[in-house]
C-alpha cells in the first residue's frame, strides 16, 4: 500500500456533517504518539455503520486484523476531536466537533483508552496526519492470530449556511496495515425518509469505474451502502444532503417574504405552514383545505400578494401531489408533481414511483431514461435509476431498448445523452466527413443535371 494512514478525520470544508476513517498504528515517545508505517498486520475487513438521527451521528466500526508475521504489540490510535481551533470560515457556526462516549473493544472485551498528545514528526505525523490529541490503547497480536476491534462513539452533526449536510468517510490517506483491505462495507442509515434526488455522492467520479467498488441506494431502507473488495483506496466516500423542498419552505414561509404589516401576505404564509404541518401529521383533508385557500390568493388585486401566492402555490403543489398519490389518484399526483418541479425538472424520483405504482410502464421507463441521461442531475439519483433498470426483466429491457444504456461505471457525457432521447427515438449520429462529401456532391450533380435539361428546353 502507499504510505499513508487510514484514520477518523473531521473535515470542516464549506459544509460538513461528519467524517470517519479507520484505526491506525502509532509509535510513541513518553506521552506523545505519532503514526508509523511498518507492520505485518493486515486489515482483513472493516464494517462501518453510521446512523444519522436527531442532529447526531452514531458510529460503530468493526475491524478484523490478521498478523502475517511474528508477534507484535501495537499502540492503536484514533484522533481525539474537540482539540482543534475552528477552521477558517466556520467560527460563526460554533461547531461542536467532539467525540462522545468513545469506547474500544478487542475480541468483545472493552479495553482502557487514554488520551495522549500527538507528536509532529517529519515524514509521519504531519499535515494532514497531525492531530494534537489521540485516543490510544494497546493490542498484542500473535503470529497468525486474528483479532476483532470495535470502536463506537457519537458526535454532533454540523451544517452549512443553506442547511446542507455532508458525511465523509476518509479512505485515500492509505493505511498502516499490510497489503490491501480484503473487504469493506460502509452503511449510512437515516431516521427520516431518503429521496435520492436530495443527495449527491461526493467525488463519485474518482471510483465509479473501479470494478472492486459498488454503491447501493435503498430508499425503502433509508440507506446508502458502499462495498469494496481488495481495495487500495485513493478516494474518499462522502454524501451531501440538501432537501430542496425544505429550503423552499424556509425561504417562502419561515422568512418575512412580505412586510409583517401586510395582513394578506401573513395570512397566506400561515396557510402554507398549516398545510405542510397537516400533511406531515397525516391529516390530508386539513392540508388540502389549507392549500385550496392559499390558491385563492392568486386572484388578489394586490400584485405583490398575487405574485407571492403563485410561489406558495407552486411550493404546495408538491404536497398536493403526494397526498393524491397516497389516495390513489396517480394521474392527479403526476400532474402536480410535474407542476411543482417544472422549472428545475425536480421530483423525477417521486414521478417514477407514481408511474410504477399506477402500472404506467411506458411513463415509468421514460422517466428512468430521463433520470439517467440528465447531465447536471444528482449522481445518486442517476445511480438509483440505473439500479431500477437493472432490476427489470430482460424481456422488458429488450423491448424498451435499455440494453445499450450507459452503465454506472461510465460517466454521462453530451454525446452519450444524445444516443436516445426521452421518447425513445435515436438521436443524431456522429459526423462523418466522407459521407458528407458524397451526399453533398450528389446533390450538386443533381442540380447541374436539372439545370442543363431546363436550359436545353
Amino acid at each position: 500500500m502507499k504510505r499513508g494512514i487510514l484514520f477518523f478525520f473531521l473535515i470542516l470544508i464549506h459544509s460538513t456533517l461528519s467524517a470517519y476513517a479507520d484505526d491506525t498504528v502509532l509509535g510513541g515517545t513518553g506521552q506523545t504518539v505519532y503514526p508509523i508505517f511498518d507492520t505485518n498486520v493486515k486489515m482483513m475487513s472493516e464494517q462501518v455503520d453510521i446512523h444519522v438521527r436527531d442532529g447526531k451521528s452514531y458510529v460503530q466500526c468493526t475491524f478484523l486484523f490478521h498478523n502475517t508475521g511474528e508477534t507484535e504489540k501495537l499502540l492503536m490510535g484514533f484522533p481525539a476531536y474537540g482539540t482543534l481551533p475552528p477552521r477558517e470560515g466556520r467560527e460563526a457556526f460554533d461547531d461542536d466537533v467532539g467525540l462522545y462516549a468513545f469506547k474500544s473493544y478487542i475480541d468483545e472485551k472493552e479495553v482502557g483508552v487514554e488520551v495522549r498528545k500527538g507528536l509532529q514528526q517529519k515524514g509521519n505525523n504531519v499535515d494532514p496526519l497531525y492531530y494534537p490529541n489521540w485516543y490510544v490503547w494497546e493490542m498484542e497480536i500473535k503470529k497468525g492470530e486474528i483479532k476483532k476491534v470495535v470502536n463506537s462513539y457519537w458526535m454532533h452533526n454540523t451544517y452549512d449556511s443553506t442547511g446542507g449536510e455532508t458525511i465523509q468517510y476518509v479512505l485515500k490517506t492509505g493505511a498502516t496495515w499490510k497489503g490491501e483491505i480484503e473487504y469493506g462495507k460502509i452503511t449510512i442509515v437515516f431516521d427520516d425518509p431518503v429521496s435520492p434526488q436530495n443527495f449527491s455522492i461526493l467525488d463519485y467520479e474518482l471510483y465509479q469505474s473501479n470494478k472492486n467498488v459498488q454503491v447501493f441506494i435503498h430508499p425503502e431502507d433509508k440507506s446508502f451502502i458502499w462495498e469494496f473488495y481488495r481495495l487500495e483506496p485513493d478516494f474518499d466516500i462522502g454524501l451531501y444532503r440538501q432537501e430542496w423542498q425544505r429550503r423552499g419552505i424556509e425561504v417562502l414561509l419561515y422568512q418575512d417574504y412580505l412586510p409583517k404589516e401586510h395582513k394578506e401576505g401573513q395570512h397566506l404564509r400561515q396557510l402554507g405552514l398549516a398545510a405542510i404541518e397537516a400533511y406531515e401529521k397525516g391529516d390530508y383533508e386539513k392540508a388540502m383545505d389549507a392549500i385550496k385557500k392559499a390558491n385563492q390568493y392568486k386572484e388578489s388585486q394586490n400584485a405583490e400578494v398575487a405574485s407571492y401566492a403563485l410561489e406558495v402555490a407552486n411550493l404546495l403543489d408538491y404536497y398536493r401531489g403526494m397526498i393524491l398519490k397516497q389516495q390513489g389518484d396517480y394521474k392527479g399526483a403526476a400532474y402536480y408533481l410535474k407542476l411543482n418541479g417544472l422549472s428545475e425538472d425536480y421530483n423525477l424520483y417521486e414521478l417514477a414511483n407514481v408511474y410504477r405504482q399506477a402500472g404506467e410502464l411506458d411513463q415509468y421507463i421514460q422517466t428512468l431514461k430521463k433520470i439517467i441521461r440528465r447531465e447536471n442531475g444528482q449522481n445518486s439519483l442517476r445511480l438509483w435509476g440505473l439500479g431500477e433498470i437493472n432490476r427489470l426483466p430482460a424481456r422488458i429491457k429488450e423491448s424498451y431498448e435499455l440494453m445499450q444504456l450507459p452503465s454506472a461505471e461510465a460517466p454521462i457525457t453530451k454525446d452519450q445523452s444524445e444516443i436516445q432521447n426521452e421518447s425513445g427515438v435515436r438521436g443524431p449520429k456522429a459526423f462523418f466527413f466522407p459521407s458528407f462529401l458524397l451526399f453533398n456532391g450528389g446533390v450538386v450533380i443533381l442540380i447541374l443535371v436539372l439545370y442543363w435539361n431546363i436550359k436545353r428546353r
